[in-house]
C-alpha cells in the first residue's frame, strides 16, 4: 500500500514539473521572424509577483493572444489580467540583435524577467477600467535580451471599456500579437512601410486629381451624368486611401476611438465607391438601370450592415465582398456593352482585366503565400495601386476618347455647315431681295389698313359717344319736360283765374270773398309756376356747368350729387325710349362722402353707361316672364380709408364667368347687333384707371345680378 501511494507521488511530482516546465522552443528565425502563438498561461487577476521569472503558472489557463480580443470571452469585462510566456532560446541566436515586436489594442505593461520594460496606456489596480496609447497598427519593438538563453515574458492588461471595437485591419484587434524579429528585418519593415506610403500618396493624389477634373466636366457639361458618378466614386476612393494609408501608416494615430470610427465608416464609403462606379457604367454605355444594378446595391448595403451586426466578418473582408460584387457586376455590363456593339467597350473591359490581375496577384502573394519572398513587397504594393488605379484610369480614357470622337463628329458637321451655307449664301441674298420687296409692299398695304382700321375705329368711338350723348339728352329733356308741364298747367290755370276775376269785377254786386279766394289761388299759381321754373333752369344751368367743365381739367366733385343726377337722367332717358319701361331704383349714400377732384363729365358718362347696362339688364330679364320679378337698380356710396367706393347693383340676367372675364376689352358687347358697338364699357375702364386712378370690378352671378364697383383714390 505504502509503494503505491509513493508512486501516486512521483507520478503527480513529475505532471507538474512538465505542466511547469512547459516552455516555446526558438530553435531559429525566418526572415518574419517568429510568431509567438503558443505556450501563453493566462490568469485574471491582479499581482505583481506575477511578473517574476520564479513564479509558478502551472495552474494557469492556456490562452492564444494573437487571437482577436472579441474571441477571448474571458478578458471582456475590463478587469486586469495577466500573460505569461516561456521561451527557450537556441545558443545560435544569443549573437543576434533580436528585437519583440509588438502590437496590440489593449492597455498593458511587458515585463521580461521580472523588469518592466515597456507600457502601452494606464492601468488603474483599483478600478476597472483602461486608457490605451500608443499605436496600435504599427509593430512596437522592445529591446530583446542578448546572451540568455531563457526568458521569461509577462505581460499585465485590462481592455478598455465603453469602446466600440470592430476589425478596422485585418488581425490588428489582437489581445497580445507580438513576434521575436532580427533588428535587421525591422529596418526592411521600415522600407515596406516607406513603399506603402509612397503607394498610398500615389492612389489618393491619382484619385484626387480625377474627383477635381471629371467634377469639373460635370459642372461645365451637366448632361453627362458619367462624369458626376465617376467623380464621386474618385472622391470615395480618395477618403478611403487616406483613412488606411494615412491613419494606418503615414500617420497612426494614438486615439483608439478614433480608429475604431474609422472602421466603422470605411465600409460604407468604400461600397458608395464601387456603387458609384457600377453606375457610372450604365450611365457610361447609355444603359438603363436594371435588376443587376439593384442587386448590386441591395447586396452591398446588407454587406454594411452585415460589418455592423456581425463583428467577426470584419472592415478587409467585408471590403473584399464589396470588391467581388462589384467587380462581377462591372463584367457583366462591359459584356453586354461589348455585346451590343458600344464604342470603346473594350478598352474598359481591359481595363477590367488588369484590375481583376492586379488585385489577384496581391492577393495570393501577401495573404495566401503564393511566392513568400515577395510578400508586402515592391511588387505587392505596385500590384495594389495597379489594382485601384486601372479601372479609373480607363473609365477617364474612354470618356476622353468619347469627348474626342465627338469633337471630331462636331468638326465635320460645322465643316459641312460651312459648306452649305457658302452655296445658300447667294441664294439668301437673292431672296432677301425678293422679299426687301414684298416687305416693303405688305408694308404699305399694312399701313393703309391701320389707317382703315383706325379711321373704323374712331367712328365707332364716335359713335358710342353720340349714342351716350343722345340717351343723356333724352333723360335731360324728359327731366325738363316735368316742370314745363306744371308751368304750362299753371299757367293754363291762372288764365282762367284771370277771366274770372274779370267777369266778377263786371257785375254790379262784387262778391269780396270770391274774389279774395280768386286772388289767393292765381297767387298760388304763380308760386308753383315760378318754382316750377327754377327747377326747369336749375337742371340747364347744371347740365351747361358739366358741358363747360369738359376741359380735361379734375375739379372738386360731389360723387352724391352726380350719382343721383345720372341715376335719374339714365331712367328717365330709357323711360322716354320705351314708354312701358318700368323700374325700380334707390340710393344709399354715405352722408360723409368727401368732394374729390374729378373730371366730372368724364365720371358722368362712367355712371351713365354702367347705370344704362343695369337698367338694360333689368328689361332683358323682365322680358323672360320671371315669376313675381320687378327690376331694380340701387346706386350705392361709400368714405374708404384711402378713397371713395361707388356700386352699382341690378338684380337682372347677370352673365357667366367666360363672358365676366371679356366685358372690358373692346369691341366686346352682349347686345344685339345694332345696340351697342361693345366701347361703353372699355371706355368707362380707361376713363376710371387710367385717368383717375382707380379700379373698376364686376361681380356677378347668372341669371341673378351684377356689381360694379368703382373705386377712386
Amino acid at each position: 500500500m505504502k509503494q503505491v501511494v509513493l508512486l501516486l507521488l512521483l507520478l503527480f511530482s513529475a505532471s507538474a514539473i512538465a505542466q511547469n516546465s512547459e516552455i516555446f522552443r526558438i530553435d531559429s528565425l525566418s526572415t518574419e521572424g517568429v510568431l509567438l502563438d503558443k505556450s501563453w498561461k493566462f490568469q485574471k487577476g491582479d499581482n505583481f509577483e506575477w511578473a517574476k521569472a520564479d513564479f509558478d503558472d502551472s495552474a494557469w489557463e492556456r490562452i492564444d493572444p494573437t487571437n482577436d480580443i472579441m474571441d477571448l470571452p474571458q478578458i471582456q469585462d475590463g478587469k486586469i489580467g495577466w500573460l505569461r510566456l516561456r521561451i527557450k532560446m537556441d545558443s545560435t541566436l544569443l549573437s543576434k540583435s533580436l528585437v519583440l515586436g509588438v502590437y496590440q489594442t489593449i492597455a498593458s505593461e511587458i515585463y521580461i524577467d521580472g523588469q518592466l520594460i515597456e507600457k502601452f496606456g494606464e492601468l488603474h489596480s483599483t478600478e476597472s477600467k483602461a486608457q490605451y496609447t500608443g499605436y496600435p497598427t504599427m509593430f512596437t519593438p522592445i529591446s530583446f535580451p542578448k546572451s540568455q538563453v531563457n526568458v521569461i515574458i509577462a505581460v499585465r492588461f485590462a481592455m478598455q471599456k465603453g469602446l466600440t471595437y470592430n476589425r478596422f485591419a485585418n488581425g490588428a484587434n489582437c489581445l497580445f500579437f507580438s513576434t521575436i524579429v532580427s533588428i535587421n528585418e525591422i529596418v526592411k519593415l521600415d522600407d515596406s512601410i516607406k513603399e506603402q506610403i509612397m503607394f498610398c500618396f500615389s492612389k489618393v493624389g491619382a484619385f484626387i486629381l480625377l474627383f477635381i477634373l471629371h467634377i469639373a466636366f460635370f459642372i461645365f457639361y451637366p448632361p453627362q451624368k458619367t462624369n458626376l458618378y465617376f467623380s464621386g466614386m474618385a472622391l470615395s476612393f480618395a477618403i478611403v486611401n487616406i483613412m488606411w494609408g494615412g491613419f494606418l501608416v503615414f500617420y497612426p494615430i494614438e486615439d483608439l476611438k478614433l480608429l475604431m470610427f474609422s472602421g466603422l465608416v470605411r465600409v460604407p464609403i468604400y461600397t458608395l465607391a464601387y456603387v458609384l462606379l457600377v453606375r457610372a457604367y450604365y450611365a457610361m454605355f447609355n444603359f438603363k438601370t436594371d435588376f443587376i444594378f439593384w442587386l448590386i446595391l441591395g447586396g452591398n448595403i446588407l454587406i454594411c450592415i452585415g460589418n455592423y451586426i456581425d463583428y467577426y466578418t470584419g472592415v478587409q473582408v467585408s471590403e473584399f465582398r464589396t470588391l467581388i460584387l462589384s467587380i462581377l457586376a462591372s463584367l457583366y455590363i462591359t459584356i453586354k456593352a461589348m455585346l451590343a456593339q458600344k464604342r470603346n467597350a473594350q478598352l474598359i473591359f481591359i481595363g477590367l482585366l488588369c484590375s481583376i490581375a492586379a488585385l489577384t496577384a496581391r492577393f495570393l502573394i501577401d495573404y495566401h503565400g503564393f511566392l513568400p519572398g515577395y510578400k508586402f513587397s515592391f511588387f505587392t504594393h505596385f500590384c495594389d495601386f495597379i489594382g485601384q488605379i486601372s479601372i479609373p484610369i480607363s473609365i477617364s480614357w474612354f470618356l476622353g476618347s468619347d469627348f474626342a470622337s465627338t469633337s471630331k463628329n462636331l468638326k465635320v458637321k460645322l465643316e459641312e455647315n460651312q459648306h452649305l451655307s457658302e452655296e445658300k449664301q447667294h441664294i439668301l441674298e437673292t431672296q432677301n431681295e425678293t422679299l426687301e420687296k414684298q416687305v416693303i409692299e405688305r408694308t404699305s398695304e399694312l399701313n393703309q389698313s391701320l389707317e382703315t382700321l383706325k379711321s373704323t375705329q374712331n367712328q365707332l368711338i364716335q359713335s358710342e359717344k353720340l349714342a351716350s350723348l343722345g340717351e343723356l339728352t333724352a333723360g335731360i329733356a324728359h327731366e325738363i319736360q316735368n316742370p314745363l308741364n306744371f308751368v304750362n298747367n299753371f299757367s293754363d290755370l291762372s288764365v282762367d283765374l284771370v277771366k274770372d276775376l274779370k267777369e266778377e269785377m263786371d257785375k254790379p254786386d262784387i262778391d269780396k270773398a270770391y274774389v279774395e279766394e280768386l286772388f289767393t289761388d292765381l297767387s298760388q299759381n304763380q308760386e308753383k309756376i315760378n318754382h316750377h321754373g327754377k327747377r326747369a333752369s336749375s337742371i340747364v344751368k347744371g347740365m351747361l356747368g358739366h358741358s363747360r367743365a369738359n376741359t380735361g381739367r379734375k375739379e372738386m366733385t360731389d360723387i352724391n350729387k352726380l350719382a343721383d343726377e345720372y341715376l335719374r337722367l339714365s331712367y328717365h332717358g330709357l323711360r322716354a325710349k320705351d314708354k312701358n319701361f318700368n323700374a325700380d331704383f334707390s340710393t344709399d349714400f354715405d352722408e360723409n362722402l368727401p368732394k374729390i377732384e374729378i373730371i366730372s363729365q368724364d365720371m358722368g358718362r362712367v355712371l351713365l353707361n354702367l347705370i344704362n347696362n343695369a337698367f338694360y339688364a333689368g328689361l332683358q330679364k323682365s322680358k323672360l316672364d320671371v315669376k313675381d320679378y320687378s327690376p331694380s337698380v340701387s346706386v350705392h356710396t361709400k368714405r374708404l380709408e384711402k378713397g371713395i367706393e361707388i356700386r352699382i347693383k341690378d338684380n337682372g340676367t347677370g352673365m357667366p364667368e367666360s363672358i365676366k372675364a371679356k366685358i372690358f376689352q373692346p369691341f366686346f358687347t352682349t347686345k344685339p347687333t345694332g345696340e351697342g358697338t361693345g366701347l361703353g364699357l372699355s371706355l368707362a375702364y380707361d376713363i376710371v384707371t387710367k385717368g383717375h386712378g382707380g379700379t373698376l370690378e364686376v361681380e356677378t352671378k347668372n341669371g341673378e345680378y351684377t356689381i360694379f364697383t368703382i373705386k377712386l383714390p
